[in-house]
């Protein structure tokens, strides 16, 4: 598994908080869980075998059933540091027209020097988005922030709509020249648990559905910026584990 800075793809939390506290966080988390990702030969097998993937995905973050409409990419574990799961609203193996619309990254890593204190401090900052390899996303107007509880853990939720490009070929499907730019919605979520001081991280992305309503005034039932919708997607997981 190659994880020297060498092989670290380039990635960049980007917008007018860039230097917060928040955006160099994301920035080690992301870059390091995704070129791990990218580096894992196991992982890259077990997303064309429904087994290997819900194993791998299980083995990080359990669960009793999955959201409807999603399922497993796989789940990869660097012991001691970190976990990282993957769950999309399509699979390789499916026919074509099947491509990733909808996506959920959940990371748990090790509270090094402190930045769980610091990211929930910074959490939810302005002018926060994210360009790497998978998904790109300009975050552009706030549609929704808050807390809630799901199980034992507490979730802060942060969610922006903007121009959403996701990489098809990042997730085993047939590469694109030129991948769309979409009208989407990404909500960041800080999870919080009793027993423990491991940093828990939750991107979920998704399409906007309404993307020339105003934030003011669109309905966001049923997708990522909706309290209750998040708060039934998370309902299956055990997110302390």
């Amino acid at each position: 598994m190659a994880d020297s800075p060498e092989a670290l793809p380039k990635a960049s939390w980007v917008g007018c908080g860039c230097a917060s506290i928040f955006t160099l966080v994301m920035l080690v988390i992301v870059a390091f869980t995704v070129a791990n990702y990218r580096a894992n030969e196991k992982f890259r097998d077990a997303m064309t075998d429904p087994e290997k993937r819900t194993e791998g995905f299980r083995q990080v973050l359990p669960y009793d059933r999955l959201p409807e409409g999603y399922q497993p990419l796989g789940g990869m574990r660097v012991p001691g540091m970190l976990r990282m799961a993957l769950l999309a609203d399509a699979t390789p193996d499916q026919p074509p027209p099947a491509r990733v619309r909808s996506g959920f990254f959940f990371v748990r890593m090790r509270n090094w020097l402190g930045r769980k204190a610091q990211l929930t401090e910074a959490f939810g900052q302005d002018g926060q988005g994210i360009e790497q390899e998978e998904v790109s996303f300009e975050a552009r107007e706030e549609i929704a922030r808050g807390s809630l509880q799901s199980d034992a853990a507490e979730v802060l939720y942060y969610a922006r709509r903007g121009p959403l490009t996701i990489s098809q070929g990042e997730f085993g499907f047939p590469a694109e020249a030129d991948p769309p730019k979409e009208p989407g919605i990404a909500t960041m979520l800080l999870i919080e648990c009793p027993d423990d001081d491991a940093l828990r991280i939750g991107l979920w992305f998704a399409a906007d559905p309404t993307p020339e309503t105003p934030a003011a005034e669109a309905n966001w039932r049923g997708t990522p910026a909706d309290p209750a919708t998040i708060e039934a997607f998370l309902a299956p997981f055990n997110l302390c584990a």
